[in-house]
């Protein structure tokens, strides 16, 4: 008799079915734990960036609260602008220097150079004996914080652009606790009853000295806490190694596989070459120091131009609003009359200044809360409000109850506009993705140059229109 083969064929469609369902299975279970993990590396980067952010502006932010009474103890109370000034003097050529010198230097380099300016800016000021060795011990301090923003923003090209958000915060919260930090010290002082000579001595070293062991974790937030892009732990779309040209399609300068979305484009390729791939890094040893010049001068050049036009109006924005911030903050030594200064605690500078960094802290954490694309709008706003207060240098009809509440709105303003402003760059299609790091950069000038116009406007200001005979120590 024949047998009928019709139940082997079914036992075979059974078996077929089950390893059907479990590779489906296994394949959801992957993709689950594949999930996990970039949603945990995730988080972890969000608090890497925040502590690059954090410490990155801590103590630039403790030299600017500081600054009344850095002046003040070298009896120097109308140059308070050249300590803001001395804060980012060196700002321009940093940024510079990295935008265009030191582009293709590796990150950890670049990092590691950061947190020995830090630390030198730090231990100068702390020890300083005369004015000079001050001011040039703030502009360590200020170059440290230009040069880490330059690094870390440019950084942040290679990543989640939502990641902004979290080095916004940190930056933010950098200034709350600098300012806090004073007031502090300021308060233990004065209830101990110590003249201001003391106040100013003990303050300018023990301020800066606590500052010290928050480099080591400046660099363990880039070296451990942050996953890098390339890592397959990071992002399934670089799982492996970095993909190579032969297996993608070329679409508007971007690699593509298999019609997905893009996992590297040509910028990116190099940098993930350049930090994660020895091989790229010993061919790129060997080539002529002055050969790569020549091949790179002209696109690099072409390349600033359209970035600088496309990004012009959102970077005058960020320069504008960064001039009258820091002509407000420096106005604020002098709105009020001399002896309403350093009677109380906390004291009205110190106090001022924390209110603007607790404000700044809020307004840049809200992004994506409340996203913000009417930049021109909070700008003139902050006119206003500077020409509100420079005026009131001269005639003080702003009552002292009203001055902690005004802040906060300064505040506000000037972080809504960084942080907006960043995220535009870094998300809008508008900006090319192969030049985000160079418009970061860019408009990270723009903030310097505003800074700077400021300091520079308001030192001429406070020693000729706005000259008080008798105001500050030793004028």
């Amino acid at each position: 008799m024949e047998t009928n083969p019709a139940p082997e064929k079914h036992e075979e469609d059974n078996v077929s079915k089950d390893d059907e369902g479990g590779a489906l299975s296994r394949k959801v279970t992957d993709e689950t734990n594949t999930e996990m993990n970039i949603v945990r590396y995730s988080t972890r980067s969000r608090i890497g960036f925040f502590i690059l952010g954090l410490l990155t502006f801590l103590p630039y932010t403790v030299v600017n609260c500081a600054s009344r009474d850095i002046v003040e103890h070298y009896g120097k109370g109308n140059l308070i602008g050249m300590i803001y000034g001395a804060n980012s003097s060196a700002s321009i050529i940093m940024k510079l220097l990295n935008t265009f010198v030191l582009l293709r230097v590796p990150y950890g380099i670049r990092f590691f150079i950061n947190g020995i300016l830090m630390a030198l800016g730090i231990c100068g000021i702390a020890y300083a004996y005369n004015f000079p060795l001050a001011v040039c011990s703030v502009v360590f301090v200020g170059a440290s914080a230009a040069f880490g923003e330059n690094v870390a923003l440019g950084y942040l090209s290679r990543f989640d652009s939502r990641l902004v958000n979290a080095w916004s915060s940190g930056t933010g919260f950098a200034g709350l606790v600098g300012s806090g930090m004073y007031v502090i010290f300021g308060c233990a002082v004065i209830m101990k009853g110590n003249e201001i000579e003391n106040l100013s001595d003990k303050l300018n070293k023990y301020a800066f000295l606590t500052m010290l062991p928050g480099i080591m974790l400046y660099w363990v937030a880039y070296l451990y806490i942050i996953k890098k892009p390339g890592s397959p732990r990071t992002l399934r779309d670089y799982a492996g190694s970095a993909p190579s040209i032969e297996n993608h399609t070329s679409t508007n300068g971007q690699y593509r596989e298999n019609g997905h979305r893009a996992v590297l484009d040509s910028t990116n390729a190099i940098l993930y070459h350049q930090c994660g791939d020895s091989e790229t890094s010993s061919v790129t040893t060997e080539t002529s120091i002055m050969e790569t010049w020549h091949e790179q001068i002209r696109p690099t050049v072409r390349r600033m131009w359209i970035c600088l036009k496309q990004i012009f109006w959102l970077a005058l924005s960020l320069c504008l609003c960064t001039f009258c911030e820091y002509t407000i903050r420096i106005a604020s030594s002098r709105v009020r009359f001399d002896k309403e200064y350093d009677k109380s605690c906390p004291e009205l500078y110190a106090s001022l200044q924390l209110c603007y960094q607790a404000a700044l802290f809020a307004s840049r954490s809200s992004v994506q809360i409340l996203p913000i694309r009417k930049i021109g709008i909070l700008t003139c706003i902050q006119i206003i409000n500077m020409v509100v207060w420079v005026v009131d240098i001269k005639y003080k009809y702003l009552p002292v109850s009203i001055l902690p509440a005004y802040m906060i709105l300064v505040g506000l303003l000037g972080g809504a506009v960084y942080v907006n402003v960043f995220y535009m760059l870094l998300n809008d299609d508008k900006y090319p993705r192969d030049d985000r790091d160079l418009c970061t950069n860019i408009a990270a000038i723009f903030i310097t140059m505003g800074i700077s116009f400021s300091c520079i406007t308001q030192t001429a200001l406070l020693n000729t229109v706005f000259n008080t005979k008798g105001v500050g120590k030793g004028i």
